[in-house]
């Protein structure tokens, strides 16, 4: 009911509204007052309201306001993603750097079917540059399901389009890094990880150059350890 209110932006007949979508056929109550619509009703909604792009946002925008007030003070994975989803719409640039945080975190705690429910969440989204965000994510996936081959394939992919946006690439050869650090292909790691260095230092993005330049003394340390001698490392060296 809350959700309704917000967004008619009016609590008028809200009760009544409740009840009216009650008994529907199309709508089913998963939990006392969570109505959702069936998938075919709910994809011929969302394409009326995607004829009409300002409504629309407006829409998904009020949707987030009321995620969001349900979040403060609180965690709920599932209020997340529901947050994001409306966001990718409303912000699509604030909805990626939520999606980045929220995976990365999931990622960390090896909950992994946390992050495939974000890679799905991007898929139902259609916005520029989405796709590449997803396939970006499901080769994070591949690699920490230890399919390193098909998470090479993907980053490689990826990386060959030339109109992929910068962030993103550099993001893309951080990932690669790791999985060529894996096969044991470290002068190749370390070459993509100074690229990102590079990148995130012109962008200003402090978090990211801390994360290449740790995994760049990583491949280092393991192609030292590996060639069973000394090596002295010539990142960040006179």
């Amino acid at each position: 009911q809350a959700m309704i209110v917000a967004l008619r932006a009016d609590s008028t007949y809200s009760d009544k509204i409740v009840a009216s979508l009650k008994r529907f056929t199309f709508v089913t109550e998963l939990a006392p007052g969570r109505l959702v619509l069936h998938d075919n009703v709910r994809e011929q909604l969302l394409n009326r309201l995607r004829a009409d792009p300002i409504r629309f946002k407006e829409i998904n925008t009020r949707a987030l306001t009321e995620f969001q007030r349900r979040l403060v003070n609180k965690r709920d994975e599932a209020s997340e993603r529901e947050a994001v989803f409306h966001q990718l719409v409303a912000d699509p640039p604030a909805a990626l750097r939520e999606v980045e945080r929220l995976f990365d975190e999931a990622e960390a705690n090896h909950r992994l079917t946390e992050c495939e429910l974000l890679v799905k969440l991007l898929g139902e989204r259609e916005g520029a540059n989405l796709d590449d965000w997803a396939n970006y994510y499901i080769g994070r996936l591949d690699y920490s399901n230890g399919h390193l081959n098909e998470a090479r394939e993907t980053f490689v992919t990826l990386i060959s389009n030339k109109e992929l946006e910068s962030d993103l690439a550099a993001r893309v050869r951080l990932a690669l890094g790791r999985v060529e650090t894996r096969f044991g292909h470290w002068l190749e790691s370390i070459a993509l990880y100074e690229n990102c260095v590079q990148h995130f230092q012109q962008v200003h993005d402090e978090t990211h150059v801390g994360l290449a330049t740790f995994e760049i003394a990583n491949a280092y340390a393991d192609f030292a350890l590996n060639a069973k001698g000394e090596f002295r490392p010539r990142y960040g060296s006179p």
